[in-house]
Order: structure tokens, then sequence, then C-alpha cells
């Protein structure tokens, strides 16, 4: 029972860690992204974080959240 509430702390860390990461990598790359159309810009994305190792529900996450920011500034 012990050991299954550790993995769970650490596997909610570790997604935080992930997310934290992810989003100073997309902070890096969304000016190179302004021009390029939204559904664009979230492939991009997508296929940036994928390409490093993130997990998919991580990119998801990342990029809607990404896309929200960029079009509630325009």
């Amino acid at each position: 029972m012990a050991a299954t509430l550790v993995d769970a702390a650490l596997a909610a860390l570790d997604r935080n860690s992930q997310l934290d990461e992810a989003r100073r990598l997309v902070r890096r790359r969304l000016p190179s992204l302004t021009r390029a159309a939204p559904e664009k810009a979230a492939s991009r994305l997508r296929d940036y974080l994928l390409r490093r190792g993130f997990a998919g529900g991580v990119v998801s996450e990342i990029v809607r959240e990404s896309l929200r920011v960029r079009l509630e500034a325009d």
C-alpha cells in the first residue's frame, strides 16, 4: 500500500516537472511561430515536444494552453 502511494506521488512530481519544462521550451519556440496559422503552430509545437520525449498527455495540455494564450494576446 505504501509503495503505491509513493509511486503515485513520484508520478505527480514527474508530471509537474515535465509540464514546467515543456512550458519553458514552448515559451522559447512560440515567437518563431507568430506568423503561422493556429493549426500549423499547434502541429509544429506538438511535433517539437514529442521529438523531445514528452508524454502525449503533457504535449496536448501544453499545446492547448499555449495556443489559448497566443489567441488571447492577438
